[in-house]
């Protein structure tokens, strides 16, 4: 379920078979009326982009594999657009968006590996960019602030992952090049980085060690690097 941008609409999907296989409808908030409906062979993932009418979605193969992405237009009528496929049964699809609302995120993983694209959520209709491609045991992910990108990785022998940044305009070469990343906080053994979530002047890293969650505030204004550590018994997604 997820309400658009400008709060007009609200998309949801329902699985009504019981095997995990999902429809869409959209509804119109203020009527309660339903815009668009019918789209089926979905899964989890519904993302909308800053239009206020375009959806991006997940759907599956003939084995309920979440495989491939789809661009849909919300009263448009027409056939869904295929935006990303997966061809590797070892691997699913997943969305999401920055917390700057700038990207969708397509995210391809396996147990060990993953490959993240961007789509400018400003332009639906552009297509994806690679950010780093995949190489087998390297899983990561990605957020936006400002002008750069930044990615929490476990590459370069950093078994309990590191983080770094990227220009923005970066990339030229079909992905962000490994000359492009500049590392803000290096690998430190037995303290694993699992996210980012990244604001307008710091980056709040989560991590864990000995067992237990913790936060870690990375100031990400020039010179970006360093922070101060915050203890959390808990963590819940920030507002």
């Amino acid at each position: 379920m997820s309400v658009s941008p400008d709060h007009r609409l609200l998309a949801y999907t329902v699985d009504t078979a019981g095997d995990e296989v999902y429809e869409l409808t959209v509804v119109d908030v203020e009527t309660a009326e339903a815009v668009d409906a019918g789209l089926g062979g979905l899964t989890y993932g519904l993302v909308w982009a800053n239009d206020n009418r375009t959806l991006f979605l997940v759907g599956t193969d003939d084995a309920q594999r979440a495989d491939h992405v789809l661009r849909h237009e919300v009263r448009a009528g027409g056939a869904p657009a295929v935006v990303f496929a997966e061809p590797d049964e070892r691997f699913w699809v997943g969305l999401g968006k920055t917390r700057s609302d700038r990207f969708v995120v397509i995210a391809a993983e396996s147990k060990t590996t993953s490959e993240c694209h961007l789509v400018d959520a400003d332009d639906p209709a552009s297509p994806p960019r690679l950010v780093r491609a995949r190489r087998d045991g390297v899983e990561y992910r990605v957020d936006h602030q400002g002008g750069r990108l930044l990615v929490v990785a476990n590459d370069d022998g950093a078994d309990d992952f590191r983080l770094a940044e990227a220009p923005l305009e970066g990339g030229a070469a079909g992905e962000w090049a490994a000359g492009e990343w500049r590392e803000l906080l290096g690998h430190r053994p037995g303290v694993r980085l699992e996210d980012v979530d990244c604001f307008e002047t710091f980056a709040v890293v989560h991590e864990r060690r000995a067992g237990l969650p913790r936060l870690r505030l990375v100031d990400l204004r020039p010179p970006a690097g360093g922070g101060a550590d915050e203890s959390a018994a808990w963590l819940a997604a920030p507002p």
